[in-house]
């Protein structure tokens, strides 16, 4: 009788076992998953405490495909985030999507657009905000991993196991230190009603709600915001000299794969605020830099790619104070260039 209980009695604590480990995986990760101090789940409910912008505008994207033909496709670096789809869309009447996203090499916008083909989606019209620093090697700007999805498959099943892969890789991120920590940070923020970093919109729109809200409580610290900025942006110009001819073929790869799908590539320079830029062009290679990319620009426009240089704020009649540091235009000099570049589309 004994040993006939005993493989009874081990299953009966295996089975215990592996119900309180489920149960206790449950109760930590549920709470964690409805704050969403990372904004992975969509829920809402807690201001996100830590945006990564690629992977959310990358899942906002699949989503948005689902229900919308995609016609125009914004591409570009954070200086591209507030280049509003929905303005666009609403005047040319097609899809527009921002996949703008932070800190890119000129191979992350490459790479975005393949992906976006491989997911069936058809652009007419590809916007592209180019910097200088996405066209520097990597010894001036390391390169962040661009780490995208599958491309969707007619396959069901192969469908359901990456939708299921992303949510696990969602799901083990919050089973670590820091996110105990940010989730925390979320409540607290939530609690004191105090809104925290940035929002982004089903077609990839974006809004600064921290900066907007201490601009509208007369909080905002624009000496400092600028003083961070500047120092990051002197340091890389003071240490590039020249544009990296790989990433000028990847530029030139880009145009001509988007020419050869059918589509209009328009190409604008975004500019620095005015005292930034005056620094950069005084004191670093921002100034011959720009003139090496305005003349490889010209060997590449044609009928199917337009140049449009916004480098100098009085190009678009811009507001010196519609910045929110020295790199990153508000609303109101963002809706300038907008409205710039939407008068260069077709009607």
């Amino acid at each position: 009788m004994l040993s006939q209980g005993a493989p009874k009695a081990r299953l009966s604590f295996a089975a215990v076992f592996l119900l309180a480990f489920v149960s206790l995986a449950l109760a930590y990760s549920i709470p964690l998953a409805i704050i969403d101090p990372y904004g992975s789940f969509h829920v809402g409910l807690f201001p996100v405490v830590t945006l990564d912008d690629r992977s959310q505008k990358i899942r906002l994207f699949e989503t948005f495909a689902q229900h919308n033909s995609i016609q125009g496709l914004i591409l570009g670096s954070s200086r591209s985030f507030l280049i509003d789809p929905s303005y666009l869309t609403k005047v040319t009447g097609v899809a527009f999507f921002n996949l703008a996203v932070s800190s890119p090499t000129i191979e992350d916008h490459l790479d975005l657009y393949r992906w976006v083909r491989q997911n069936g989606n058809h652009p007419k019209d590809v916007i592209l905000g180019l910097d200088i620093d996405a066209l520097a090697d990597d010894s001036t700007v390391g390169r962040r991993a661009l780490v995208l999805p599958s491309a969707t498959s007619h396959d069901e099943l192969v469908n359901v196991m990456n939708s299921a892969g992303q949510l696990f890789g969602s799901m083990r991120e919050l089973f670590t230190t820091r996110a105990i920590g940010d989730a925390t940070l979320a409540v607290e923020s939530k609690l004191r009603d105090d809104e925290r970093g940035i929002s982004i919109e089903e077609d990839g729109s974006l809004a600064y709600r921290k900066w907007d809200l201490e601009r509208r409580a007369s909080t905002f610290d624009f000496s400092t915001e600028f003083r961070d900025c500047a120092a990051g942006y002197n340091a890389v110009y003071e240490r590039m000299t020249e544009l990296s001819p790989t990433r000028l073929d990847d530029l030139a790869t880009l145009i001509a794969e988007a020419v050869a799908d059918g589509a209009m590539v328009y190409i604008w320079l975004p500019p620095f605020q005015p005292v930034e830029s005056q620094t950069l062009l005084e004191t670093t290679s921002y100034g011959a830099l720009l003139a090496q990319l305005r003349s490889q620009l010209e060997r590449l426009e044609s009928d199917s790619v337009k140049v449009l240089d916004y480098s100098d704020m009085d190009s678009f009649a811009g507001t010196p104070s519609g910045w929110y540091d020295c790199a990153h235009m508000d609303k109101t000099n963002a809706e300038l260039v907008t409205s710039r570049l939407t008068a260069a589309l077709p009607a």
